[in-house]
């Protein structure tokens, strides 16, 4: 698993690619795991990149809605492992890794976890996959439903 470390090199998602206004439905296999990676994905967003966080962040950004209550990672982090930052290697397959620097750390499989589940699909700017554009499939069943009682 890779961990997204350099701010500076432009990764073909970014966090504004995914629609945090929507539950990710099944990314993770846990509502409360999905709710926690809903907020990191929005601090992302307000930092404009998949850039690594302190605990300090991730709790600032959700005191502001939450007033009382610090932040759980839920199984977002599952075991102790700490990722020596500068290693190639990771040992881990959590989706978000905590580093010797005290900071956490995005992975590849987390970007695409939450992007699968929720894509902002009405920005022109999601980039292409190898196939060709992001699609969506979903279809609005409610205008079928109209349509089968207009005729």
């Amino acid at each position: 698993m890779s961990i997204i470390t350099d701010e500076t090199v432009a990764y073909p998602l970014c966090p504004q690619h995914i629609d945090t206004t929507r539950e990710f439905v099944g990314a993770f296999g846990n509502r409360e795991t999905e709710a926690s990676a809903r907020w990191i994905v929005r601090l992302c967003q307000k930092n404009s990149g998949w850039k690594p966080f302190t605990e300090a962040e991730i709790n600032a950004m959700y005191h502001e809605a939450w007033h009382i209550l610090e932040f759980g990672f839920n199984k977002l982090i599952t075991d102790q492992y700490t990722w020596q930052v500068g290693e190639d290697h990771v040992d881990t397959q959590d989706p978000i890794v905590r580093g010797s620097d005290g900071r956490f750390y995005i992975t590849h499989k987390f970007i695409a976890a939450c992007f699968q589940s929720s894509p902002k699909l009405a920005d022109a700017t999601v980039p292409a996959t190898r196939s060709g554009p992001v699609v969506d499939h979903r279809r609005d069943h409610r205008a079928d439903h109209r349509a089968d009682h207009r005729r």
